[in-house]
């Protein structure tokens, strides 16, 4: 359960405000202090849970990672319900690669969690709990800072309706994120997104540099299957910038979808890494597909434009 961003994870929980010793003392080849301590928030979640005792967390983490589906599948079935929709299609979200690699080979990752804080950031917002949304916007910055493109359809469109209040709200969504790297800095002499760690530096770069990078001269079988995932996924992408329009799940989906192009080659080596990091985006976007056509007319409203209230009663 160690492998990927396990070990760090696991190293950072036992200590995630202190002197960063324990990242180099876990017993495995972690590369990039700041980097790693960047994504501080589900570790911080399993410190917690433990009650700040470092051994405990040896149990509370995998807890965390666990909950993450957990919260993926409820955030999702409460918007297909709110959709119109039965809310059994919230399941759908598990029904992408990096589900069944996981189930196959766990490991302690954040991105189920990311993937049900997103979720849950927009069921707040479609509640009309915009302070909220936001609140939960901040936290999943602090699991992974890419995050923050699957709100930007949220800030658009308070942008639009309130211009400077909107700048001002979602600088504030951006404050925790920017304090923690600010401490970061004094403590390990880097910014996480300057640290010279090469699988940093291999994270992101220009649009599908790092896919004419890793596939120079023919891939083996693994990494050719990563890339046949990832041309499905603009194949579904495409469907649903045409034929969807349920705000805010689609525009989160196509701009995390977006991002694939950018992945390094430190993410396109490796076929198990290529399926965790789309994972958001594929679950988004299947969501989208099979939840975010026409809403269904509710009794006397013909137009069958009007969504559900919270309750799902119309």
């Amino acid at each position: 359960m160690l492998e990927s961003d396990g070990a760090a994870f696991a190293a950072i929980a036992r200590d995630p405000f202190g002197n960063a010793a324990t990242i180099h003392g876990f017993g495995h080849h972690i590369d990039g202090t700041a980097y790693r301590f960047g994504r501080m928030l589900v570790p911080v979640l399993a410190w917690v849970l433990a009650g700040g005792q470092p051994g405990a967390t040896t149990v509370t983490l995998p807890i965390v990672v666990a909950c993450g589906f957990g919260l993926s599948v409820a955030a999702a079935a409460e918007l297909v319900q709110r959709r119109g929709r039965p809310a059994v299609l919230g399941l759908v979200v598990l029904a992408v690669p990096y589900t069944f690699f996981w189930i196959r080979t766990p490991h302690l990752v954040s991105d189920p969690v990311v993937t049900g804080f997103v979720l849950t950031t927009y069921l707040l917002d479609v509640d009309g709990r915009r302070g909220g949304s936001r609140v939960g916007a901040a936290l999943t910055i602090l699991m992974r800072e890419a995050a923050a493109l699957a709100f930007l359809p949220l800030a658009w469109r308070d942008w639009k309706e309130r211009r400077r209040g909107a700048v001002r709200d979602w600088s504030l969504v951006l404050a925790p994120y920017a304090a923690w790297c600010l401490w970061l800095r004094f403590r390990t002499g880097f910014f996480p997104f300057t640290d010279p760690a090469s699988s940093r530096q291999g994270a992101l770069t220009l649009p599908l540099l790092g896919i004419l990078r890793a596939y120079r001269g023919g891939a083996p079988s693994g990494p050719l299957f990563t890339l046949l995932v990832a041309a499905a996924t603009f194949v579904v992408a495409l469907l649903v910038a045409r034929d969807r329009s349920w705000f805010p799940v689609r525009g989160g989906a196509l701009w995390l979808t977006a991002l694939i192009l950018c992945y390094g080659t430190g993410v396109w080596a490796l076929w198990g890494e290529a399926l965790r990091v789309m994972s958001t985006a594929q679950s988004l976007l299947l969501l989208a597909l099979v939840a975010g056509g026409r809403v269904p007319a509710a009794p006397n409203d013909p137009a069958g434009a009007r969504p559900r209230s919270r309750t799902g009663t119309g």
